[in-house]
């Protein structure tokens, strides 16, 4: 019946369920320690800004239960990372079946290491972090340590604490903690729930009498920093996340010929990242632009000094119709005595030696000192400050990013 009624039904083969997607390019694990996402992550751990004490450490992040693991390193190379990740085998008992990494887990030592192991490696394309989850948990993560270091920099514990445990202990907080589908991630890896956390409903008469030893007190306090540091890396996060969602960028499609504006990221180095947040400045700018050409996401940009292809994404509509126009300043004739021509007329109609047209008219002197008659901000060509100029006026130097004014900046606010 169901062969010779339901398979030739046009309503029920349109509303035939899809074909399952691919295991791999959907990043997807059905057992847990098949598919893991690796990254390596660093922290600023000391307490004095003029001195960096940067702690290393390895994230793997299991794609079937999302349980995550850190464990400190003291370099980045492959013998500290390999070792680690030896470490989280040996522990969970688990021989990943596929590994999802960065260009950094690449290398010939990483090749052979996944030959001998039998393991899968999924690339990555550059600039493009999104199916390795771990990148997510990582900037997460970091958020999280960050918040234990402040919650304990006035905490008395901080000195008896080491690196080893807020990591172990920061880790131990998200794997408790509930997901969106109600279970734990310790739960979802191990089918059991984690043990309880001793308070004074719970606990045993011997716990309610007897002090806890030193070392687990430190764990306790340390636990107790953790839930509560995670719980309002979480909220932020959310808040971010719910923010951004109600925002309404101005952003393509992009055609040949418009203005725009693209976002240029000063360094990737994370140690110049780092100097800039230090500093209280913006890492960063926006810088005008125009489309030249177009091919799917990507847009090809003519930045005035340099042609660059980049992502849609970074680039936003340039929406000042006025900032490429030349607006001249009117002439009034009775100003003039009689038979004086304009500035501008003047060097209009200048001619070089060669035959050619002077240039002489888009040079003007600019006042550092004194009173000014105009002083234009956000300049951006100028245009009205060298009109300005001609006409006789007292003109200060055009207040623009391009012309090192960043009003971000301490330096570009004087």
């Amino acid at each position: 019946m169901f062969d010779s009624v339901v398979k030739k039904c046009e309503t029920c083969i349109s509303l035939k369920d899809k074909p399952s997607r691919s295991k791999v390019s959907g990043l997807r694990a059905d057992f847990f320690g098949d598919l893991v996402c690796v990254d390596h992550g660093s922290i600023d751990v000391s307490q004095d800004p003029n001195n960096n004490v940067e702690i290393t450490f390895l994230r793997i992040l299991d794609a079937a239960s999302s349980m995550i693991l850190a464990s400190p390193m003291e370099n980045k190379e492959a013998a500290a990372a390999q070792e680690a990740f030896r470490k989280f085998c040996h522990y969970m008992q688990v021989m990943p079946k596929r590994v999802v990494a960065d260009s950094a887990f690449q290398t010939e030592s990483w090749e052979h290491f996944y030959a001998t192991k039998d393991i899968q490696f999924v690339a990555l394309g550059p600039y493009t972090p999104w199916p390795n989850r771990a990148e997510a948990a990582i900037r997460v993560f970091k958020k999280h340590l960050n918040q234990i270091l402040a919650d304990l920099e006035e905490d008395p514990i901080r000195k008896k604490t080491t690196v080893r445990q807020i990591l172990r202990e920061a880790c131990w907080a998200r794997n408790v903690s509930l997901t969106y589908g109600g279970k734990t991630p310790l739960e979802l890896a191990f089918g059991r729930r984690p043990p309880d956390i001793v308070s004074i409903e719970n606990a045993s008469p011997g716990q309610l009498t007897l002090p806890n030893l030193e070392a687990d007190e430190v764990v306790k306090r340390v636990r107790e920093v953790a839930l509560q540091s995670y719980l309002k890396t979480r909220q932020c996060e959310d808040l971010r996340q719910d923010i951004a969602a109600g925002l309404k960028f101005l952003g393509g499609p992009f055609s040949v010929g418009e203005r725009v504006w693209y976002y240029h990221i000063e360094s990737e180095n994370p140690k110049v990242k780092r100097k800039f947040i230090k500093r209280g400045e913006r890492y960063g700018g926006w810088i005008r632009g125009k489309v030249v050409a177009t091919e799917g996401s990507m847009a090809t940009v003519d930045l005035g000094t340099r042609i660059i292809v980049v992502n849609q994404s970074l680039l936003r509509k340039d929406y000042d119709l006025l900032a490429q126009i030349d607006i001249p300043m009117r002439d009034d004739p009775q100003a003039r005595p009689a038979g004086e021509s304009s500035p501008i007329q003047q060097d209009a109609e200048q001619l070089v030696e060669d035959g050619s047209a002077s240039h002489a008219r888009v040079l003007w002197q600019s006042v550092s000192h004194g009173k000014l008659d105009f002083l234009e901000l956000v300049a951006g060509s100028a245009r009205l400050s060298q009109c300005c100029a001609l006409a006789g006026l007292d003109v200060g130097p055009p207040i623009d990013l391009r012309t090192g004014f960043d009003l971000n900046k301490p330096t570009g606010q004087k």
